[in-house]
């Protein structure tokens, strides 16, 4: 994962900005919004539901874009739509 606005990655270049999380004080990046920050734990219980659902498991692959795993299978609208 590259470069993200988010003070985790902007805090190491751009001067002023925390880059630790505000509920728990790990550095704030994607995988800790999307993964493991417990600020967050409704949303993600409820995305985690959906993929099992589709017979994926809950990592950041398949969170940042599901269709790569299922394939031609897919009835997941791109992630691009909302």
């Amino acid at each position: 994962m590259g470069t993200t606005l988010l003070p985790g990655g902007a805090g190491k270049y751009v001067l002023g900005i925390d880059p630790a999380c505000p509920r728990c004080q790990e550095p704030l990046t994607a995988p800790h919004m999307l993964l493991h920050c417990p600020n967050h734990k409704a949303q993600r219980d409820h995305l985690e539901a959906a993929l099992h659902s589709h017979g994926l498991v809950f990592n950041l692959t398949n969170v940042l874009d599901p269709r790569e795993q299922l394939g031609a299978r897919s009835s997941l609208p791109s992630p691009n739509t909302y």
